[in-house]
């Protein structure tokens, strides 16, 4: 369930101001300790940035494409270059979950493979794959490393590859 937010743009860019080339929020206004100009947010354990507005809390990321488009973002905002810290908006993209579920760069700590888009499968291994809400069965290989391999390949065909920045 989506929660209702009453955050603006234009309440924001009174309260910040944002740099899309560094990504940065500094403050515009004095709140409690916090000085005019200074850089909002903290950095949290999972690697985002969090800035609190209001006395809600919001990942940066979402409040910079708030700041320069007017409008919460319709999906997930993605890092391209992976790095969660990183707010530069020609770093950000708004996404669907499945296109952001195929930027992972690795699988998930509960994989038994240790690798993206295989599983165990009857002493053997599986490759899968999906792609707008539909699984798809790539092949059954002897080993991880070749059933990997052939998601790769398949995850190409899909042009599910999206370009890297520096």
């Amino acid at each position: 369930m989506r929660v209702k937010i009453n955050l603006t743009a234009d309440t924001l860019r009174n309260l910040f101001s944002y740099n899309a080339d560094t990504g940065v929020f500094n403050r515009r206004v004095q709140k409690g300790p916090f000085r005019v100009g200074t850089v909002a947010g903290t950095t949290l354990n999972t690697g985002y940035i969090s800035l609190c507005v209001n006395g809600t809390y919001f990942q940066a990321h979402r409040l910079a494409w708030l700041y320069t488009h007017g409008t919460w973002p319709t999906g997930y905002i993605d890092h391209i270059n992976h790095d969660k810290a990183d707010n530069r908006l020609c770093n950000l993209r708004d996404v669907t979950w499945s296109e952001n579920l195929h930027n992972l760069k690795s699988a998930k700590v509960s994989n038994k493979s240790r690798l993206l888009g295989v599983s165990p499968y009857k002493n053997r291994w599986v490759a899968q794959i999906q792609k707008d809400k539909k699984k798809m069965h790539i092949g059954v290989f002897d080993t991880p490393e070749e059933a990997h391999a052939a998601y790769v390949l398949k995850k190409q065909d899909l042009n599910l590859e999206y370009p890297r920045q520096s």
